[in-house]
């Protein structure tokens, strides 16, 4: 099946907000064949973290390379398990393109995300925990995760608790990270 069935619908519904209508077979469009069999995921759920999946950015008062910086100290000094720092600027080079300074951290408590998978284990796919670094328009900012978004999507009914505590981190990650504590 040619690459295309998949990527080009899903960037458009992406880009629009639309549906992406999936077939018996398993391909993809973003318009329903008349009289075909198609269910509608909305284009917002075809992708782990998508824009809805992360908090609002926060501005940096810092260059990226600081903020980066801070970005990493800010989740290592709280005991959380730094899994992987993805610098796709210098994976972009590496394939001979440009991209403005673009880097992502995933990390997270085993502890809190084991809880969490425990209550639902399709939660595997959206943590661990990321949180980016990105220079946009001259300007570098911050995103996290968005917790809330991931409880009502996974019906994370009961695990307040878990929940408060990783939304006041992330907060604080994303605001340390920035500058601002």
């Amino acid at each position: 099946m040619r690459l295309t069935t998949y990527l080009i619908p899903a960037l458009a519904s992406l880009a629009f907000g639309g549906c992406i209508y999936i077939a018996a077979d398993e391909t993809m469009s973003d318009e329903p064949e008349p009289g075909a069999a198609m269910r509608c995921l909305p284009a917002a759920d075809t992708c782990g973290v998508g824009v809805q999946h992360a908090l609002p950015p926060v501005p940096s008062r810092s260059s990226h390379e600081v903020t980066r910086v801070r970005l990493r100290n800010a989740i290592t000094s709280r005991g959380l398990t730094l899994f992987d720092e993805i610098d796709h600027k210098v994976n972009a080079e590496a394939a001979g393109l440009e991209l403005a300074p673009n880097t992502v951290f995933i990390f997270g408590n085993p502890k809190a995300g084991t809880a969490l998978m425990t209550a639902d284990p399709e939660l595997g796919m959206a943590l661990p925990l990321r949180a980016q670094v990105y220079e946009q328009d001259g300007m570098v900012y911050v995103r996290t995760s968005n917790i809330d978004r991931m409880a009502q999507r996974h019906g994370l009914a009961g695990m307040e608790g878990v929940t408060d505590k990783v939304r006041t981190v992330l907060a604080d990650i994303a605001a340390e990270a920035a500058g601002g504590t």
